[in-house]
């Protein structure tokens, strides 16, 4: 609702903010790291109660989903959720072919906020970890009644290759959970 007319306004998707990342950070999926804790991110896992957020994606209403869980490796602000929102910006800026992104590996790097003054060892190290803990994540959607379960099991991504002398990126995503990967607007438009 627009606070100074109080005229009821709806969300329409744009290629410059997204809610999905800051869903996923309010839900606690994306952690501050503990720097002055030495192997802080060492060997954590996660458990996340994902059902008020991810239950409005399309495939929880179409399946009868009420329960959503995130389960994982902890993932961090300084890294993790940066690689993320570059993902997210790789579907949103670059052609999509079936559920597959392919773009350099260097304009991957920039969506991930990596300055490219930095050397490719360092992309590396940084990049690498961050997609093995992003891709290890899963996202399990289930609907349990008095006889039968039912359950959905799928990953942030499902699959990400790199190759840094071809200057290559591609990132596969679940064609199920594309929402997870689109763009909306934070900033009111009338209806």
């Amino acid at each position: 609702m627009d606070k100074s007319s109080g005229e009821l306004v709806t969300l329409t998707p744009n290629n410059n903010n997204t809610v999905q990342p800051v869903a996923l950070m309010r839900l606690g999926v994306f952690v501050p790291t503990l720097k002055s804790l030495k192997n802080s991110k060492k060997n954590t896992l996660s458990r996340t109660d994902a059902t008020e957020e991810l239950t409005r994606l399309s495939l929880a209403r179409a399946e009868g989903f009420d329960k959503v869980e995130i389960t994982g490796p902890r993932l961090d602000m300084d890294n993790d959720f940066k690689t993320w929102v570059g993902i997210i910006h790789s579907f949103a800026r670059h052609n999509v072919i079936g559920d597959k992104v392919e773009l350099p590996f260097v304009e991957f790097a920039k969506l991930c906020g990596i300055p490219s003054s930095q050397s490719s060892r360092r992309l590396r190290e940084r990049i690498s970890p961050s997609l093995k803990r992003i891709a290890g994540t899963v996202i399990s959607f289930s609907r349990t009644d008095e006889k039968h379960t039912r359950e959905y099991i799928t990953h942030l991504v499902q699959s990400a290759y790199y190759d840094t002398e071809r200057d290559i990126v591609q990132l596969q995503a679940d064609p199920r959970l594309f929402e997870l990967y689109q763009f909306d607007r934070k900033s009111p438009s009338p209806a």
